[in-house]
């Protein structure tokens, strides 16, 4: 059958967040400028006018700068007015007040719930990790949005919760992309058979780059290897747009390089170059042992740092661009030598010439690389640069802070030393190759290797981050394809931290991904902590879609376990329906966990000396409770017997008020609709006995307090409402005296009265309170049979009712004696009164069992007073005339 799909809600809070953002983007909407200032002349005034700052950061506040992508950001003072305009505006209270992270991505939970629910098939794996990663990639730029769009004069401090959420999403998409990545390979990507590469190259040369993707088709490893190379660049490109303001372009737009330098030297006399490279050719500096100008070493130095960003990021291409734009296309050639060699005329002869690819002279481009890049004359970044060109993992790892980096760097040397080998194994090269330099593939590691090198380096750094860190190791598991391991630590770290709730979001898919498609091997009990901890973040934020589908996953027991606690949290009659409907549609036990509810609602049996008025929450708790076992004509029993086990407690505490309360929740048909239920269902008129002595024990509960009431309506007949003899004062005179005969009249009257009421009073009272003492089928709370152990429902706890029975007998059997017999004697009703002793001794009901050796004392005592009235009327002791 086919279930509802739960409805995306757009919240107020997102409305308010939309509208916010549109309005701060029109105020501070400007015309479209340039990125680049001026372009600067080879003279004095270009030296003079640049700025005496540096900018040593890698990656920078978005708001401390004048110009972010053609639009002017806030400078401190200058927007004083617009900040004052938007605080009148209170759609952007979210802007301006508060962290709005967790109400802009609120509705994350349900969309991730809804793409898991459209695509149950295994083979709409791929379409869900996409659907996933495009749900999270959307909340990453709508938190980015926000953060870039602050007002710049509440600074770094402002919306710190926001870039925490908005980084911890970052990493949980780059979650997402990986594992988009490796799935596909390994469930779409076939490899070539080894033999069938061979013989497909046979008669027909293969070039280098043909060698290296007939390398990737054969060795899973390495393909994989460098899918992660990709990701790790995609996600570094990210970083870029979002984050790193430190380019070049922003200082200057010259196509000169090394432009101060170049105006020292052309100076009168060179006077102004003392101290500086007297050379212009790129290998100048080095060679003469002397620096540039101060000015154009800050510029190198920032080029070739933006120069690694961009090859970090996976942007080639534009590194030489940037190269081409600052006047030094000698670098930009020197990007291309990594490059393999094809030569596609030598597969397809009789078409038009093209041109040859890559670098022929690779072998020698690489040599002449790594020398460079272990120069520690160089610019480290520059070193950097050309170690992960040419394979150099020492050159790359100090530039590299993040585990991210690390990874990258160790990935992207595992792959070059590979397709390295494989080359120069296979090369058709009619020249001999130079050889690479010793220590080259000592630097070659496997994967795990890597992982444990990355691990050491991680912990030298000192990282406190446990979420970055979790999410870390998820990523490293998942490039090993060691689920279990992933498995494991997630659950390690749901039972330590927990995290927020976007994190627990994400941990609870991941581990529904691997327990569904991934290894046999994965510990069950793994993945059961894992989505238990965020059905217990579900429930105690009362998210009961939600709570009651991510429910639904567990195993049996723990399906009512969290289904009765998210019932509990429910308190209005509307919402516990509501709660119920969505536990059934969920496929969850919902009858079970009602009654799970009510049984952890029960009160102590603690049997109380005195009686109490007082109704506490825990007592209200207990019996609202019931209400849960109502909805269903089928639960009728199971409300009936907790409802029994409820009252027994009540009563044992003497909280008559609270007993009464639940005894007026229970429908007055109950126990019609249990009969109509068991002759529907078996045929037979007559319940099994124990269905029969939860009947019977619930008509006693109920005798029980009706005789209760009727004591009360009693008291307050007898003791209140009886009419007062109007008095006459000494000396009235004649007018008092004849109004005092009308006052007698009208007494009389009113008294006449009062002794029919209290009559029919009395009657129904002794009447109510016989109907306790005299209860049919074994006497009040007493059993017609043995319990049906076997037939007892589990948990019922029948031991304990007995127990319970027993002492509410013994509690209330003598009260009850002695009320009817102060009702009898108070209502001039003596000979029935003395007659309760026959009562009491009687075999029958064998009531004097009930009773202590006190309490019979005091009834013997309470009789023998009403027996002397007896004879004071003229009356034997048992209020019998004499013979």
């Amino acid at each position: 059958m086919d279930t509802p799909q739960p409805r995306r809600q757009q919240s107020r809070h997102s409305d308010i967040f939309e509208r916010s953002l549109q309005r701060l983007d029109d105020a501070l909407q400007s015309p479209s400028g340039s990125l680049q200032g001026r372009p600067r002349q080879p003279d004095r005034r270009s030296v003079l006018s640049r700025r005496s700052g540096r900018l040593d950061d890698l990656t920078m506040d978005l708001t401390s700068y004048t110009m972010v992508g053609g639009r002017r950001s806030i400078l401190p003072g200058e927007m004083t007015a617009l900040e004052e305009s938007i605080l009148e505006e209170p759609e952007l209270t979210m802007l301006t007040e508060e962290d709005p992270g967790d109400k802009a991505v609120s509705g994350l939970s349900e969309e991730f719930l809804s793409a898991y629910r459209q695509r149950p098939s295994e083979h709409q794996l791929l379409d869900l990790l996409a659907d996933y990663q495009q749900l999270t990639e959307q909340q990453v730029e709508r938190l980015a949005q926000l953060v870039r769009r602050v007002p710049a004069q509440r600074g770094a401090t402002h919306l710190t919760a926001t870039r925490q959420l908005h980084s911890q999403l970052s990493k949980e998409r780059n979650t997402w992309r990986l594992l988009v990545s490796l799935y596909r390979d390994r469930l779409l990507v076939t490899s070539e058979e080894p033999g069938a590469l061979l013989l497909e190259g046979v008669g027909r040369p293969r070039s280098d780059q043909r060698l290296a993707e007939d390398l990737f088709k054969c060795q899973t490893d390495v393909r994989q290897a460098q899918l992660v190379v990709d990701w790790l660049e995609h996600c570094a490109a990210d970083d870029i747009v979002s984050g790193y303001m430190d380019k070049v372009e922003f200082f200057g737009n010259t196509a000169v390089a090394w432009e101060n330098t170049l105006h020292a030297l052309q100076a009168a006399d060179g006077r102004t170059a003392r101290g500086q490279s007297r050379s212009m050719d790129p290998d100048g500096p080095v060679r003469d042992r002397q620096p540039l100008h101060d000015l154009d070493q800050d510029d190198e130095r920032r080029l070739l740092r933006y120069m690694f960003v961009l090859l970090r990021s996976g942007q080639m291409s534009k590194a030489q661009e940037l190269c081409l734009r600052v006047g030094q296309p000698w670098r930009a050639a020197t990007l291309e030598g990594w490059k393999l060699a094809h030569d596609p005329n030598y597969e397809d002869p009789a078409s038009e010439p093209r041109p040859v690819q890559g670098n022929p002279l690779r072998d020698l481009w690489k040599l002449t690389a790594w020398q460079l890049s272990e120069d520690v004359s160089y610019d480290e970044h520059e070193r950097a640069v050309y170690g992960a060109l040419c394979g150099n993992l020492d050159a790359l790892l100090p530039v590299c802070s993040t585990w991210e980096d690390r990874v990258w760097a160790f990935f992207k040397v595992f792959v070059d030393s590979r397709v390295e080998a494989d080359v120069r194994e296979n090369s058709q090269s009619l020249r001999q190759l130079r050889p690479l330099p010793q220590h080259y593939t000592e630097k070659s590691r496997s994967p795990d290797a890597i992982f444990s090198e990355v691990d050491a380096l991680e912990n030298s750094s000192g990282r406190t981050d446990e979420a970055v860190r979790l999410y870390n190791a998820i990523q490293q598991c998942a490039i090993l394809g060691d689920e279990a391991t992933m498995c494991a630590k997630m659950a390690a770290f749901c039972k330590e931290d927990g995290g927020n709730d976007q994190l627990l979001r994400s941990l609870a898919h991941i581990v529904l991904l691997v327990r569904q498609y991934g290894s046999t091997e994965v510990d069950h009990d793994h993945c059961v902590t894992v989505l238990e901890a965020y059905v217990k973040r579900l429930v105690s934020r009362q998210e009961a879609p939600l709570a009651v589908w991510y429910t639904a996953l567990l195993p049996p027991p723990l399906q009512t376990e969290w289904c009765a606690a998210l019932m509990e949290s429910a308190r209005a009659p509307a919402d516990r329906l509501r709660t119920l409907r969505l536990a059934e549609e969920a496929g969850l036990d919902a009858p079970a966990a009602a009654l799970a509810v009510v049984r952890a609602a029960r009160l102590p049996a603690e049997p109380a000396a005195e009686l109490s008025a007082e109704t506490s929450e825990d007592d209200r708790r207990a019996a609202g409770a019931i209400q849960w076992l109502l909805f269903e004509p089928a639960q009728r029993l199971d409300a009936l017997r907790e409802g029994n086990a409820i009252c027994r407690r009540l009563l044992l505490a003497r909280k008559l008020p609270a007993a009464r309360e639940l005894m007026q929740l229970i429908p007055d048909d109950s126990i019609a609709v249990l009969l109509a239920r068991w002759k529907e269902t078996t045929g037979e008129t007559e319940l099994p006995p124990e269905q029969d002595n939860v009947v019977k024990e619930h008509l006693c509960v109920k005798a029980f307090m009706l005789g209760q009431d009727a004591y009360q309506d009693w008291s307050d007949q007898f003791y209140s409402q009886r009419p007062r003899r109007p008095e006459l004062r000494p000396a009235a005179s004649f007018a008092e005296t004849v109004a005092h005969e009308q006052r007698l009249k009208q007494y009389e009257t009113a008294l006449e009265r009062w002794r029919a009421a209290h009559t029919a009073a009395t009657a129904a009272t002794a009447e109510r309170l016989y109907n306790v003492l005299l209860f049919p089928d074994g006497g009040w709370m007493a059993d017609r049979a043995a319990p049906h152990t076997a037939a007892a429902p589990e948990g019922a706890g029948e031991p304990q009712r007995q127990r319970e029975l027993a002492q509410l007998r013994r509690l209330y059997v003598p009260q009850t004696v002695c009320v009817l017999h102060t009702v009898l004697t108070e209502s001039g009703r003596l000979p029935e009164a003395a007659r309760l002793a026959d009562l009491v001794a009687g075999d029958e009901y064998q009531l004097y069992k009930e009773f202590s050796q006190p309490e019979l004392q005091n009834l013997l005592g309470k009789l023998r007073e009403t027996s002397l009235r007896l004879l004071d009327q003229n009356l034997d002791a048992l209020g019998y005339p004499f013979q």
